[in-house]
């Protein structure tokens, strides 16, 4: 079976209901972790658990950000 990763869903501006679902589903692939951080947030602690929720929060930004869609982006830096 072949292992590869689904490309990140585009938003073209309609149907965001559908894209949320969809993003919703590749975030949690990604990581339940990723997916937490990006749903709830967190406060950076110098800790080791603060040091990986920090990684998660990028990747989710990372992930977002490559879709190319910027007023995604800016409210994920808000």
């Amino acid at each position: 079976m072949e292992n590869h990763k689904n490309r990140v869903p585009l938003f073209n501006g309609n149907n965001y209901a559908l894209w949320s679902g969809i993003m919703q589903v590749y975030l949690l692939v990604e990581g339940y972790e990723v997916w937490e951080i990006l749903n709830k947030g967190f406060t950076p602690t110098q800790d080791e658990q603060g040091k990986k929720n920090m990684v998660y929060d990028e990747n989710a930004k990372n992930i977002i950000i490559s879709e190319g869609i910027k007023s995604i982006y800016l409210k994920v830096l808000s």
